[in-house]
Protein backbone atom coordinates (compact mmCIF):
# COMPACT_ATOMS: atom_id res chain seq x y z
CA UNK A 1 0.00 0.00 0.00
CA UNK A 2 1.27 3.42 -0.94
CA UNK A 3 1.83 5.72 2.05
CA UNK A 4 0.85 9.41 1.97
CA UNK A 5 3.41 11.88 3.24
CA UNK A 6 2.12 13.61 6.41
CA UNK A 7 3.20 16.96 5.00
CA UNK A 8 0.59 16.62 2.25
CA UNK A 9 -2.11 15.79 4.78
CA UNK A 10 -1.40 18.97 6.72
CA UNK A 11 -1.36 20.96 3.47
CA UNK A 12 -4.68 19.53 2.27
CA UNK A 13 -6.26 20.14 5.65
CA UNK A 14 -5.09 23.74 5.76
CA UNK A 15 -6.46 24.42 2.24
CA UNK A 16 -9.84 22.86 3.13
CA UNK A 17 -10.17 25.03 6.24
CA UNK A 18 -9.35 28.21 4.32
CA UNK A 19 -11.83 27.38 1.55
CA UNK A 20 -14.64 26.76 4.03
CA UNK A 21 -13.85 30.06 5.75
CA UNK A 22 -13.86 31.98 2.46
CA UNK A 23 -17.13 30.38 1.33
CA UNK A 24 -18.68 31.09 4.71
CA UNK A 25 -17.66 34.74 4.55
CA UNK A 26 -19.08 35.09 1.05
CA UNK A 27 -22.33 33.54 2.16
CA UNK A 28 -22.62 35.86 5.14
CA UNK A 29 -21.73 38.87 3.02
CA UNK A 30 -24.33 37.96 0.42
CA UNK A 31 -26.97 37.53 3.11
CA UNK A 32 -26.11 40.86 4.72
CA UNK A 33 -26.39 42.67 1.39
CA UNK A 34 -30.05 41.70 0.90
CA UNK A 35 -33.17 42.84 2.70
CA UNK A 36 -35.29 39.79 3.43
CA UNK A 37 -39.00 40.52 3.81
CA UNK A 38 -41.03 38.09 5.86
CA UNK A 39 -44.60 38.13 4.60
CA UNK A 40 -47.26 36.73 6.90
CA UNK A 41 -49.94 34.93 4.89
CA UNK A 42 -53.35 35.17 6.49
CA UNK A 43 -55.92 32.57 5.50
CA UNK A 44 -59.19 34.43 5.08
CA UNK A 45 -61.26 31.28 4.65
CA UNK A 46 -63.35 30.64 7.72
CA UNK A 47 -62.92 27.22 9.25
CA UNK A 48 -66.00 25.03 9.04
CA UNK A 49 -66.90 22.79 12.00
CA UNK A 50 -66.56 19.07 11.45
CA UNK A 51 -69.67 17.40 10.14
CA UNK A 52 -71.51 16.38 7.02
CA UNK A 53 -71.84 19.11 4.39
CA UNK A 54 -75.48 19.80 3.52
CA UNK A 55 -75.10 22.82 1.22
CA UNK A 56 -72.11 24.44 -0.43
CA UNK A 57 -73.54 26.67 -3.11
CA UNK A 58 -73.88 30.13 -4.63
CA UNK A 59 -77.42 31.24 -5.57
CA UNK A 60 -78.20 34.77 -6.67
CA UNK A 61 -76.64 37.19 -4.18
CA UNK A 62 -76.14 34.44 -1.60
CA UNK A 63 -73.16 32.21 -0.79
CA UNK A 64 -74.19 29.40 1.54
CA UNK A 65 -72.35 26.64 3.39
CA UNK A 66 -74.19 24.45 5.91
CA UNK A 67 -72.99 21.39 7.82
CA UNK A 68 -74.72 19.12 10.31
CA UNK A 69 -73.02 17.35 13.21
CA UNK A 70 -73.98 15.61 16.48
CA UNK A 71 -74.11 17.78 19.60
CA UNK A 72 -74.28 17.14 23.35
CA UNK A 73 -78.10 17.17 23.66
CA UNK A 74 -79.79 13.92 24.70
CA UNK A 75 -83.42 12.80 24.55
CA UNK A 76 -84.54 10.11 26.99
CA UNK A 77 -87.69 8.13 26.25
CA UNK A 78 -88.15 5.26 28.67
CA UNK A 79 -85.00 3.19 28.59
CA UNK A 80 -83.87 4.65 25.27
CA UNK A 81 -81.56 7.61 24.82
CA UNK A 82 -81.37 9.48 21.51
CA UNK A 83 -78.77 11.96 20.33
CA UNK A 84 -79.41 15.27 18.60
CA UNK A 85 -77.66 17.45 16.03
CA UNK A 86 -76.65 21.03 15.30
CA UNK A 87 -76.53 22.79 11.96
CA UNK A 88 -73.76 25.33 11.34
CA UNK A 89 -74.47 28.10 8.84
CA UNK A 90 -71.95 30.29 7.04
CA UNK A 91 -73.76 32.78 4.83
CA UNK A 92 -72.86 35.92 2.90
CA UNK A 93 -74.78 38.38 0.73
CA UNK A 94 -72.80 39.97 -2.11
CA UNK A 95 -69.65 38.76 -0.31
CA UNK A 96 -70.64 40.54 2.91
CA UNK A 97 -70.86 38.12 5.87
CA UNK A 98 -74.31 37.51 7.33
CA UNK A 99 -73.55 34.46 9.50
CA UNK A 100 -70.18 32.84 10.24
CA UNK A 101 -70.51 29.31 11.63
CA UNK A 102 -73.83 30.17 13.30
CA UNK A 103 -75.03 27.16 15.28
CA UNK A 104 -78.72 26.26 15.06
CA UNK A 105 -79.95 23.69 17.58
CA UNK A 106 -83.33 22.12 18.24
CA UNK A 107 -83.92 24.55 21.11
CA UNK A 108 -83.49 27.46 18.67
CA UNK A 109 -86.30 26.03 16.55
CA UNK A 110 -88.64 24.50 19.14
CA UNK A 111 -87.83 26.57 22.21
CA UNK A 112 -86.39 23.64 24.16
CA UNK A 113 -84.20 20.56 23.93
CA UNK A 114 -84.66 17.06 25.26
CA UNK A 115 -88.01 16.27 23.62
CA UNK A 116 -87.82 16.79 19.86
CA UNK A 117 -85.00 15.55 17.64
CA UNK A 118 -83.66 17.33 14.58
CA UNK A 119 -84.36 14.86 11.76
CA UNK A 120 -82.88 17.09 9.08
CA UNK A 121 -81.63 20.64 8.71
CA UNK A 122 -79.67 23.17 6.68
CA UNK A 123 -81.01 22.37 3.23
CA UNK A 124 -81.78 25.22 0.83
CA UNK A 125 -85.54 25.57 0.34
CA UNK A 126 -85.99 28.91 -1.46
CA UNK A 127 -84.24 32.21 -2.04
CA UNK A 128 -84.97 35.64 -3.45
CA UNK A 129 -83.04 38.90 -3.73
CA UNK A 130 -83.96 39.75 -0.13
CA UNK A 131 -84.32 36.45 1.72
CA UNK A 132 -83.10 32.87 1.86
CA UNK A 133 -84.88 29.89 3.44
CA UNK A 134 -83.35 26.81 5.05
CA UNK A 135 -85.42 23.74 5.81
CA UNK A 136 -85.48 21.86 9.12
CA UNK A 137 -87.48 19.01 10.59
CA UNK A 138 -87.97 18.44 14.33
CA UNK A 139 -89.90 15.34 15.44
CA UNK A 140 -90.35 13.08 18.42
CA UNK A 141 -87.70 10.34 18.02
CA UNK A 142 -88.74 7.34 15.92
CA UNK A 143 -92.07 8.96 14.98
CA UNK A 144 -93.58 11.23 12.33
CA UNK A 145 -95.02 13.44 15.07
CA UNK A 146 -93.40 16.83 14.66
CA UNK A 147 -92.96 19.79 12.38
CA UNK A 148 -91.19 20.75 9.17
CA UNK A 149 -89.84 24.27 9.61
CA UNK A 150 -88.44 27.07 7.48
CA UNK A 151 -85.65 29.31 8.76
CA UNK A 152 -86.07 32.60 6.90
CA UNK A 153 -82.93 34.76 6.86
CA UNK A 154 -82.84 38.33 5.62
CA UNK A 155 -79.72 40.01 4.26
CA UNK A 156 -79.33 42.13 7.41
CA UNK A 157 -79.02 38.96 9.52
CA UNK A 158 -82.48 39.03 11.08
CA UNK A 159 -84.48 35.83 10.82
CA UNK A 160 -87.83 34.17 11.53
CA UNK A 161 -88.88 30.57 12.11
CA UNK A 162 -91.91 29.49 10.10
CA UNK A 163 -93.91 26.31 10.61
CA UNK A 164 -94.78 24.58 7.35
CA UNK A 165 -98.32 23.26 7.11
CA UNK A 166 -98.72 19.84 5.52
CA UNK A 167 -101.30 17.08 5.04
CA UNK A 168 -100.20 13.58 4.10
CA UNK A 169 -101.95 11.94 1.17
CA UNK A 170 -103.71 15.05 -0.15
CA UNK A 171 -102.65 15.87 -3.71
CA UNK A 172 -102.02 19.54 -4.30
CA UNK A 173 -101.92 20.47 -0.62
CA UNK A 174 -98.15 20.95 -0.62
CA UNK A 175 -98.43 23.23 -3.66
CA UNK A 176 -101.01 25.54 -2.09
CA UNK A 177 -99.38 25.46 1.34
CA UNK A 178 -95.88 25.98 -0.05
CA UNK A 179 -96.98 28.92 -2.18
CA UNK A 180 -98.95 30.71 0.51
CA UNK A 181 -96.24 30.18 3.14
CA UNK A 182 -93.61 31.77 0.92
CA UNK A 183 -95.98 34.49 -0.32
CA UNK A 184 -96.83 35.66 3.20
CA UNK A 185 -93.22 35.30 4.38
CA UNK A 186 -91.85 37.32 1.47
CA UNK A 187 -94.44 40.05 1.98
CA UNK A 188 -93.60 40.10 5.70
CA UNK A 189 -89.94 40.65 4.75
CA UNK A 190 -90.93 43.69 2.70
CA UNK A 191 -90.76 42.12 -0.76
CA UNK A 192 -93.10 43.87 -3.20
CA UNK A 193 -95.52 41.89 -5.38
CA UNK A 194 -93.78 43.17 -8.53
CA UNK A 195 -90.57 41.46 -7.34
CA UNK A 196 -92.18 38.03 -6.83
CA UNK A 197 -92.18 36.80 -10.42
CA UNK A 198 -89.93 33.82 -9.66
CA UNK A 199 -92.27 32.68 -6.89
CA UNK A 200 -95.37 33.08 -9.06
CA UNK A 201 -93.76 31.21 -11.95
CA UNK A 202 -92.72 28.35 -9.66
CA UNK A 203 -96.15 27.70 -8.14
CA UNK A 204 -98.68 29.07 -10.66
CA UNK A 205 -99.38 28.48 -14.33
CA UNK A 206 -98.58 31.25 -16.79
CA UNK A 207 -102.00 32.91 -16.82
CA UNK A 208 -102.37 32.95 -13.05
CA UNK A 209 -98.78 34.13 -12.52
CA UNK A 210 -99.26 37.02 -14.96
CA UNK A 211 -102.45 38.19 -13.23
CA UNK A 212 -100.75 38.11 -9.83
CA UNK A 213 -97.70 40.01 -11.09
CA UNK A 214 -99.82 42.67 -12.82
CA UNK A 215 -102.00 43.16 -9.77
CA UNK A 216 -105.15 41.84 -11.46
CA UNK A 217 -105.44 39.43 -8.51
CA UNK A 218 -104.52 40.57 -5.02
CA UNK A 219 -104.29 37.75 -2.50
CA UNK A 220 -104.15 39.93 0.60
CA UNK A 221 -105.58 43.27 1.61
CA UNK A 222 -103.28 46.24 2.21
CA UNK A 223 -103.84 46.17 5.99
CA UNK A 224 -102.71 42.54 6.37
CA UNK A 225 -100.10 41.74 9.02
CA UNK A 226 -98.29 39.13 6.95
CA UNK A 227 -96.34 37.56 9.79
CA UNK A 228 -99.61 36.90 11.61
CA UNK A 229 -101.20 35.64 8.40
CA UNK A 230 -98.60 32.90 7.93
CA UNK A 231 -98.88 31.86 11.59
CA UNK A 232 -102.67 31.55 11.49
CA UNK A 233 -103.07 30.11 7.99
CA UNK A 234 -105.34 27.06 7.72
CA UNK A 235 -106.21 25.10 4.58
CA UNK A 236 -109.26 22.96 3.86
CA UNK A 237 -110.35 21.36 0.60
CA UNK A 238 -113.29 20.02 -1.38
CA UNK A 239 -113.30 17.34 -4.09
CA UNK A 240 -115.67 16.97 -7.02
CA UNK A 241 -117.31 13.84 -5.58
CA UNK A 242 -117.66 15.32 -2.11
CA UNK A 243 -115.00 13.10 -0.53
CA UNK A 244 -112.22 14.55 1.58
CA UNK A 245 -109.25 12.69 0.11
CA UNK A 246 -107.29 12.04 -3.12
CA UNK A 247 -107.33 15.07 -5.45
CA UNK A 248 -109.38 18.05 -4.20
CA UNK A 249 -111.00 20.35 -6.73
CA UNK A 250 -110.64 23.48 -4.60
CA UNK A 251 -108.54 24.57 -1.66
CA UNK A 252 -109.82 27.11 0.85
CA UNK A 253 -107.02 29.11 2.48
CA UNK A 254 -108.04 31.12 5.54
CA UNK A 255 -105.97 33.39 7.79
CA UNK A 256 -106.22 36.13 10.42
CA UNK A 257 -104.97 39.42 8.93
CA UNK A 258 -104.94 41.32 12.23
CA UNK A 259 -103.25 39.91 15.36
CA UNK A 260 -105.43 42.15 17.54
CA UNK A 261 -108.79 41.19 16.03
CA UNK A 262 -109.84 37.54 16.04
CA UNK A 263 -113.20 38.44 14.50
CA UNK A 264 -111.71 39.14 11.07
CA UNK A 265 -110.81 36.26 8.71
CA UNK A 266 -109.59 36.50 5.11
CA UNK A 267 -109.98 33.70 2.57
CA UNK A 268 -108.68 32.75 -0.87
CA UNK A 269 -110.02 29.88 -3.00
CA UNK A 270 -107.46 28.14 -5.22
CA UNK A 271 -107.65 25.51 -7.95
CA UNK A 272 -104.71 23.20 -8.76
CA UNK A 273 -103.91 21.89 -12.24
CA UNK A 274 -102.65 18.37 -11.47
CA UNK A 275 -101.24 17.86 -14.97
CA UNK A 276 -98.66 20.58 -14.22
CA UNK A 277 -98.77 20.55 -10.40
CA UNK A 278 -99.40 24.28 -10.34
CA UNK A 279 -102.11 26.64 -9.16
CA UNK A 280 -104.24 27.40 -12.20
CA UNK A 281 -106.81 29.75 -10.74
CA UNK A 282 -107.48 31.92 -7.71
CA UNK A 283 -111.25 32.18 -7.75
CA UNK A 284 -111.94 34.58 -4.94
CA UNK A 285 -110.34 36.62 -2.20
CA UNK A 286 -112.73 37.75 0.50
CA UNK A 287 -113.01 38.96 4.08
CA UNK A 288 -115.37 37.77 6.77
CA UNK A 289 -116.13 39.89 9.83
CA UNK A 290 -118.06 38.30 12.67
Amino acid sequence: MKQIDMRYLFLYGFVAIMLSYIVGCKTDKTTDSKTIEVVEVVDSIQSIPCGRVIEDTVVGHWTLITTIAPNDARIKIGENTFGDSSVFVTLSYDNCPVFINKEIRTKDLMGQEGEYQMYWGGGLHWYSDSTIYLTFGCFLPDTDDGWPLLYQIRKNGTYDIITEDYALGIDGYDIVSGFMTLYFSERAAGVAVRDMKTLFDRYCNEGCATKLLNGDIEIAYADTAFRNAVKTMAITWKTEDGSDNTSPKRFYVRWKPNPNDENVTDEAIMVVDYSKNKISKIEMVGREII
